[in-house]
Order: structure tokens, then sequence, then C-alpha cells
């Protein structure tokens, strides 16, 4: 496992919500084969994600239509 890192503006193993909040990203890397999957650990975060996303995209659609990728 690779935890999620802060450095600097904007490098690191993040998403980046906004100028001032990043959400960290934990990677899984399998040693034997080199497989990795990035996961978001901590379930406040991934409610942050959504609601900035949403948020977004009401104001980016005058028709307030929902993507299929939020739920």
């Amino acid at each position: 496992m690779v935890q999620g890192m802060r450095q600097g503006y904007g490098p690191g193993n993040n998403i980046q919500l906004s100028l001032f909040s990043q959400i960290l990203v934990t990677k899984y890397v399998c040693c034997n084969c080199g497989f990795i999957e990035e996961w978001i650990d901590n379930p406040h975060d991934l409610a942050k994600i959504k609601n900035e996303y949403a948020k977004r995209e009401k104001q980016a659609s005058p028709t307030n239509k929902r993507s299929p990728l939020i739920r």
C-alpha cells in the first residue's frame, strides 16, 4: 500500500477539488505482478467529491440533468 500524500501545490497522490481542498488517494500495489489499484479510503472524502462534482454539474447544466457517473 502506498499512502496518499500532499506535496507543494498539486503534485502527490491526490485529487484536487480546489486550491485548498485535496482528497488523498491510496494506491495498492501487487509486488508480484505490478498491478495497481487506487482507492479513496475515507467515506467523508467520497462525500466531498460527490458534492463538489454535483455542484459543478448543476452550475454547468441549465437543465440540471444528473450524470450517470454521479450517484
